[in-house]
């Protein structure tokens, strides 16, 4: 009889930044994330701000924060 075994897997996280495309008095950061990918990180946002994909593309970028 197999035995299910639980994998112990590390998902590597990196930090995202969500900002302003253009602002001019500030860094433009709104929110910061971890996430394991820049996919997953931007649909976070994405749902975060509740706007079509389209939207939330013509106002902000996603980025890999260090």
């Amino acid at each position: 009889m197999l035995k299910n075994k639980k994998v112990n897997r590390k998902v590597i996280m990196a930090q995202y930044a969500m900002a302003l495309k253009k602002s001019e008095d500030s860094n433009g950061i709104v929110f910061k994330t971890n996430a394991p990918s820049l996919k997953e990180a931007t649909e976070y946002f994405r749902k975060l701000k509740q706007m079509s994909k389209e939207s939330f593309d013509k106002l902000f970028i996603v980025v890999e924060s260090k």
